[in-house]
């Protein structure tokens, strides 16, 4: 029953806002679009939540009319709860006329989470609370050497404190790396293969990004590094209303690194309908997952997904007769007029009978 009524306070509400938004949103000369829509939810843990998120799209003359539409965008969200926790994110993604990307997540939250134990056989009912009171900055600054090629540096930039622990629970009796929370900083090099026609919303096109971030001692409390790839594939079936998106990632760490940063399997961007995205965590990650995505009447969008993965703490440990299976469905709002930038409603499940709802700006991928 909650999230029947998550997804109906939302689209109320965006329903509700949107003359009015239209009516205020900055189009100076058709370059800067701009708009703002509340956001509403409630959990157990978090009680009635309620903020706002905003939507800026500034276009860039030298892609606006090429086949590689890369505009500038980026997308503030806050939101407060009856319990006086608070969670405030800014994400940002900037094309320069001289071929440099930027690409910059920051965040603040003082949430409740929780914590299921390491590996790909924990359960549900082993879940522990607490509380991680976060700042981070992360993203990564590449140049680009032709139209689809870039290269450059991932950088991440956290302090996290844990508090509010369950008397007599694991975490407070473990010697678990990270249990003590702590300042991280790291960076690496980044390439990133990039043909996809839209970066707000592909319809066709290709992307891979390579990358490692290394935590040092001398900047970390914590010695660590992960690798990432991730590939990325969109295909048109029959017209540009009707898209397939396909992706699959690898996370490897190693090192010591804090529980916290350990690759995930669930979570709003990853394997969708995994009860938590903590609920499966280890040294590496590997992901596949297929999303259906439909323009339906109107801003009104609908997507269909499912997927597979699972986590392991050494790369031979996989079993892919044992992966974690996810599908579900979804809603899309288009935000800004004219621009393929959607709000989304996500609600997914797994075979192992979990669930999980998300309300999010941008594609999952």
């Amino acid at each position: 029953m909650k999230y029947l009524i998550l997804v109906s306070i939302n689209f109320l509400l965006i329903i509700q806002l949107k003359a009015q938004s239209d009516s205020t949103k900055i189009e100076q000369e058709k370059k800067v679009k701009f708009a703002i829509y509340p956001a509403a939810s409630y959990t157990p843990e978090t009680s009635l939540s309620f903020g706002a998120v905003a939507f800026f799209v500034l276009k860039n003359d030298t892609t606006e009319n090429t086949e590689n539409y890369r505009p500038t965008s980026f997308s503030p969200y806050i939101v407060y709860s009856l319990r006086n926790q608070l969670e405030a994110n800014i994400d940002f993604d900037m094309f320069l006329k001289n071929g440099m990307n930027i690409n910059i997540t920051t965040r603040y939250f003082n949430f409740p989470d929780y914590f299921y134990g390491t590996g790909n056989n924990t359960f549900s009912e082993d879940e522990e609370t607490f509380t991680n009171n976060a700042i981070f900055l992360e993203g990564s600054v590449l140049k680009s050497l032709n139209p689809e090629l870039f290269v450059g540096l991932n950088f991440d930039i956290r302090h996290d404190e844990l508090i509010d622990f369950e008397e007599n629970g694991v975490l407070i009796n473990s010697d678990l790396t990270g249990i003590d929370g702590g300042f991280i900083a790291g960076i690496g090099p980044s390439i990133r293969l990039d043909s996809r026609d839209n970066v707000l919303y592909p319809s066709k096109g290709n992307y891979f990004d390579a990358s490692a971030i290394f935590y040092p001692d001398f900047t970390s409390d914590y010695a660590f590094s992960i690798l990432s790839f991730d590939f990325r594939k969109y295909i048109t079936l029959g017209n540009e209303k009707n898209i397939l998106a396909i992706q699959m990632l690898t996370r490897l760490s190693g090192g010591e690194v804090p529980f916290y940063k350990l690759p995930k399997l669930g979570g709003s961007r990853r394997l969708r309908g995994i009860s938590h995205a903590n609920r499966y965590i280890d040294n590496n990650v590997f992901y596949a997952q297929a999303e259906y995505r439909r323009e339906l009447f109107w801003r009104f969008g609908g997507v269909v997904f499912a997927g597979f993965g699972d986590v392991a703490n050494r790369v031979s440990n996989y079993n892919f007769n044992d992966m974690k299976v996810i599908f579900g469905l979804g809603g899309r709002f288009r935000a800004l007029k004219g621009e393929k930038l959607n709000a989304r409603i996500d609600l997914g499940f797994t075979l192992g009978n979990e669930s999980g709802i998300y309300f999010l700006v941008r594609e999952s991928f």
